[in-house]
């Protein structure tokens, strides 16, 4: 495990549409590693990498239909073609990481490897050339009430910014729990 392949897993997470619960996964799997990642370095990389999936729920299609519609195999190819993944990286498959945009399949009584080839749906998973958005599914959001992660992939395009009144109501002395930690009281 090295740098290359958890910038790999970042990708593939941000280009199908990004999934917030997977940071928290990626960021463990890296430090186990000894690899330091955060919040900040996926929002870094959901600049450059294009969405290639609508799957649920940034689209209808579910992960059977993402299968049937070229799948993972289909994905790594685009991100691999278009340079957006290393494909100098150990793998469980002799050939490297290349070796998963083949799929298997039955010819008679042995087993065979095709290649992905072309989207089977472009409404569910689409080319490096033609995303369904130039940048990945996820945004950092940081204000002065703190950091999150949004994904911006299921968020319809005319609903990235909003404009509109708001109140804010702070209430005064909602715990005065001892043990808590003085910045988490609130004044």
């Amino acid at each position: 495990m090295d740098e290359r392949a958890i910038v790999n897993a970042m990708v593939a997470l941000l280009a199908t549409g990004g999934s917030t619960n997977h940071l928290i996964h990626w960021v463990a799997v890296a430090h186990s590693a000894g690899i330091v990642i955060d919040w900040n370095d996926f929002s870094d990389l959901s600049e450059v990498v294009p969405t290639l999936a609508h799957v649920y729920p940034n689209g209808s299609a579910d992960v059977n239909q993402f299968q049937a519609a070229g799948g993972t195999g289909f994905i790594i190819r685009e991100l691999l073609d278009a340079g957006f993944m290393h494909e100098d990286v150990l793998t469980v498959r002799e050939g490297g990481i290349r070796e998963f945009t083949h799929e298997p399949a039955l010819a008679g009584p042995s087993l065979a490897w095709t290649d992905a080839g072309d989207s089977k749906d472009e409404t569910i998973v689409r080319p490096a050339a033609s995303p369904f958005s130039p940048t990945g599914g996820l945004k950092l959001l940081q204000g002065n009430l703190g950091r999150s992660v949004i994904k911006v992939s299921a968020v319809p395009d005319d609903r990235h910014v909003i404009e509109a009144p708001a109140r804010v109501l702070i209430r005064k002395r909602l715990c005065t729990w001892p043990l808590m930690p003085a910045s988490w009281r609130a004044t």
